[in-house]
């Protein structure tokens, strides 16, 4: 065999070798980046995972923080089922009120919501102070509607003579018609009917407006004598109304009633007997 023959041969050879090399390393290169595409996909997921997390996080935080703001004008939205039937066992009568013109009460029907106002710098009752889920007439014993003055006669916890059933601090609309709290078989809050409470947001009394007790026992504190309720329809068109009735939520009825002693209620509503009267600058003395 020549020299060049054998030249020929190895110069074949090293070419063979450097295509083979040249291969495994195009294929090396093409496994490095299908890892590193991989990784990116995973990394890609994490990132996503995580910003939907936060997403999450953030919205949950927003809708929190709206709730409580919320519950500055609908304390009731985060007390307990005690604290909304239970008798606080304070029977103090009122000595004084807010002087008659400092608040607006509208009762609507159609949303069954009672929405109180105050007056603003320009003297109209658009500020809102509190919002309260109720229960006015039954389709056959409508609550009436229109304009009226509060009368003088309040009570603390009294029986219904023609219904055999109690009610908390009845504040009285007009004639026969009072604010009052859910219902009772007995003089004892642990009587509470169930219908009452569960019916709350719908029409279901006999002319009355029913609500839960906190909300009562602001009316029967704050409204004076003379004070202005205005009973109105309403409208299903009105989406402001409606979007507070949305947010007017209660604890569901317990499965077992819970052992409500009179005087061991909670109270975490958003004013106190003694120092409430502070903040308005006219009050009026009781008669």
């Amino acid at each position: 065999m020549s020299l060049r023959s054998v030249l020929c041969k190895g110069l074949a050879g090293f070419t063979l070798i450097m295509i083979a090399s040249g291969s495994m390393a195009s294929a090396f290169a093409a496994q490095e980046e299908e890892k590193h595409a991989r990784s990116d996909v995973k990394q890609e997921s994490f990132s996503s995972a995580s910003s939907k997390k936060q997403d999450t996080i953030r919205a949950v935080s927003i809708e929190d923080s709206k709730a409580r703001e919320f519950a500055k004008l609908a304390p009731t939205t985060l007390m307990t089922f005690e604290e909304l039937v239970g008798d606080n066992g304070d029977y103090e009568e009122p000595t004084a009120y807010p002087a008659p013109d400092t608040f607006h009460v509208i009762v609507d029907i159609t949303h069954q919501v009672v929405l109180v106002y105050k007056k603003d710098a320009a003297g109209a009752y658009t500020v809102p102070v509190r919002y309260m889920v109720c229960s006015t007439g039954a389709s056959k014993t409508p609550s009436p509607r229109g304009v009226f003055a509060t009368g003088k006669h309040k009570v603390r916890y009294g029986l219904f003579v023609n219904d055999g059933v109690y009610g908390q601090y009845w504040t009285n609309v007009t004639r026969r018609i009072y604010f009052h709290s859910l219902l009772y078989t007995k003089k004892n809050a642990k009587t509470y009917t169930t219908s009452s409470y569960n019916n709350l947001g719908k029409r279901a009394s006999h002319g009355c407006i029913r609500l839960l007790v906190p909300d009562a026992r602001f009316l029967y504190y704050h409204l004076a004598p003379g004070s202005t309720v205005e009973i109105r329809k309403g409208s299903k068109d009105d989406i402001y109304t409606a979007k507070i009735k949305e947010q007017l939520i209660r604890p569901a009825l317990p499965k077992e009633r819970p052992d409500l002693v009179k005087g061991e209620i909670p109270n975490t509503d958003n004013w106190r007997i003694d120092t409430y009267l502070q903040q308005y600058p006219h009050i009026v003395a009781v008669e």
